[in-house]
């Protein structure tokens, strides 16, 4: 069937996780003998129980900044300083968000992200991505998080969608398989550029 709305994820699509080079720039800034637990955790949120009771609304976003720093001796200037590189405006994926805006002129569009109850400033107040969506998906605000179906079941009756008439992007293998399951059609993201050619091909379009 036509694909008639496509719905993007946001960490490590729309948001740019900070890679290797970025670590050893905050090893340095921080004079941090290893690879800094917070970059772990970005990278790795599931396996963190405090994160996923941030992404469930269980917890404010707040408390893993608090836990980690207790945790690791990080003063309340580095984890600021941290912040604010990790969620600058250089974070955004700006390529896939212009891909995302392009679409959104044809298509429905729309944001689903395992996120914390800060997230929605970060992407509207910095990233200014409410422009290019119908609405913006956020776990800790619904209480459900990828991969529960329920979550993919609410972005279909908030949008008015069907699961056979949507194309789905993540980077998480488990949320890709889920998001099939549920009857979408799903790319994984591995870049921006394979990202984008993959949807491309989906749609039928070239170029």
């Amino acid at each position: 069937m036509t694909i008639k709305t496509i719905i993007f994820d946001f960490g490590g699509v729309l948001y740019t996780l900070p890679d290797e080079r970025q670590a050893e720039e905050i090893k340095a800034l921080f004079d941090l003998g290893e690879t800094p637990a917070l970059l772990h955790m970005l990278h790795n949120p599931d396996e963190f129980e405090m994160a996923r009771k941030v992404f469930l609304g269980q917890a404010p976003e707040e408390t893993i900044w608090t836990q980690l720093a207790q945790e690791h001796h990080l003063s309340a200037d580095l984890i600021a300083k941290f912040k604010e590189l990790a969620f600058s405006p250089r974070q955004l994926n700006q390529k896939l968000a212009e891909f995302l805006g392009e679409l959104h002129e044809t298509y429905q569009t729309a944001i689903l992200s395992n996120a914390g109850d800060q997230t929605r400033r970060l992407m509207v107040d910095i990233y200014h991505l409410d422009q290019w969506v119908e609405t913006i998906i956020i776990s800790a605000e619904e209480g459900l998080m990828k991969p529960d179906p329920a979550i993919y079941q609410l972005a279909m009756d908030r949008l008015g969608a069907q699961p056979d008439t949507t194309l789905f992007l993540d980077d998480t293998p488990s949320n890709i398989e889920a998001a099939n399951a549920f009857g979408m059609k799903a790319v994984q993201y591995f870049s921006s550029d394979q990202a984008i050619r993959e949807i491309r091909r989906l749609l039928g379009k070239e170029g």
